[in-house]
């Protein structure tokens, strides 16, 4: 009886642990997606203005695919805090290994080399880029920590019927035996104080689970050590990848309709007034709630369309919204937010409507523009 007292105790302080560490990650995910959007708003504006010939072009390109990373990583911690499953998605890992090689370089020294697999079989599995991405970084991260005077990373890719088998070996000086089983836990780490949270083996093995896949891993003291990833095979390719339609058909609807957005992140506010205008968009802007209000008070011509922040200081979103629906009645509203979801979100403030048009942040070009049409689309069905 006191055995299994014990261990219904240290099953309520596990749970404990990672509810704390779920609202500590959505706090930092909400500020690190304020500070993303605003990086990566800054890369699109530079890359638009220097064009697809300018030899600097790739390099702007790698910021934003770098921000992206950062954006899926956060969404990552939220949901290893909830312990939530991810959208559904499949993607090569074959293609996903490949492209992030122009990634890992800058990570790794030169004196570390990258073996990559030659094949060109498609090993499709149930997961998105990003994730997958985040994972090969992650042990490519923790390769290099353990190679210190240089070394090779190997990935090796075979598959059946059921099954991909990502083999990652690297010849760093091994896990020692006492450490090994307990490299997946949350917060374990050999790191020194500030080089590393352990967390991140501790997301791998979580989303593995979360697949119905598995993590393996052997280690040799001076040898090296070997991670093999078993994922269950998908069988076709996403659903979605094929859906991306031209991101301007429809977007003339836009045009000339006034917008006003309500952000409190300063820096952000000329960004989305920069993406709203290339949609030929007229923009108001206001750094919270109390001066959106005498704002569209002073303002005689019509607001078609509310875009704003839910947690702000002050009034937030979801009640500025509900004041200027009964002040403009046609008024259309979305909300953007840098939490990862609804639940999140809402832990902070009071709900959102259950119908509510929300897009997270760091915003999406291609995401602003349909979140809009739906609302003016609402309005006019009204």
């Amino acid at each position: 009886m006191q055995q299994n007292h014990h261990h219904h105790f240290q099953h309520e302080l596990h749970t404990q642990k990672l509810q704390a560490l779920g609202q500590l990650a959505g706090g930092v995910a909400h500020d690190f997606n304020n500070i993303l959007s605003v990086i990566e708003g800054y890369a699109r504006m530079i890359e638009r203005q220097l064009g697809r010939e300018h030899p600097m072009h790739d390099k702007v390109d790698h910021i934003l695919t770098a921000t992206k990373r950062g954006a899926s990583l956060t969404r990552r911690l939220l949901a290893f805090g909830r312990q939530q499953i991810l959208p559904e998605a499949s993607c090569d890992i074959a293609q996903v290994i490949r492209d992030n090689e122009v990634l890992l370089q800058p990570l790794l020294t030169r004196r570390i080399h990258i073996a990559l697999p030659a094949t060109r079989e498609l090993f499709y599995v149930p997961c998105d880029d990003d994730t997958l991405s985040q994972i090969i970084i992650n042990l490519a991260v923790n390769a290099r920590d353990a190679m210190p005077d240089g070394g090779t990373i190997t990935m090796n890719l075979s598959g059946d019927a059921d099954t991909v088998t990502l083999r990652f070996a690297d010849t760093g000086f091994g896990i020692p035996p006492y450490v090994l089983p307990k490299i997946f836990d949350p917060f374990f780490t050999t790191k020194e104080q500030g080089k590393g949270t352990g967390l991140g083996l501790s997301m791998v093995s979580g989303f593995m689970r979360q697949i119905e896949g598995d993590i393996r891993v052997t280690s040799e003291t001076n040898k090296g050590t070997i991670f093999t990833l078993i994922f269950p095979r998908a069988q076709t390719k996403n659903k979605f990848a094929d859906d991306k339609k031209d991101s301007h058909t429809g977007y003339s609807l836009l045009r000339d309709k006034t917008v006003l957005v309500v952000d409190d992140e300063e820096q952000l506010l000329p960004l989305v007034e920069a993406q709203l205008q290339d949609l030929g968009m007229k923009v108001l802007k206001a750094a919270n709630a109390d001066t959106a209000l005498i704002l569209q008070e002073d303002y005689r011509d019509k607001i078609d369309l509310l875009l704003t922040d839910v947690v702000m200081p002050g009034l937030n979103g979801v009640r500025l919204s509900e004041l200027l629906q009964s002040l403009r009645p046609d008024i259309g509203v979305v909300y953007m937010t840098g939490y990862a979801n609804r639940a999140d979100t809402e832990t902070h403030m009071s709900p959102l409507p259950r119908d509510a048009l929300v897009i997270p942040k760091p915003l999406q070009p291609d995401s602003i523009s349909p979140a809009l049409l739906a609302a003016l689309q609402r309005v006019h069905d009204m």
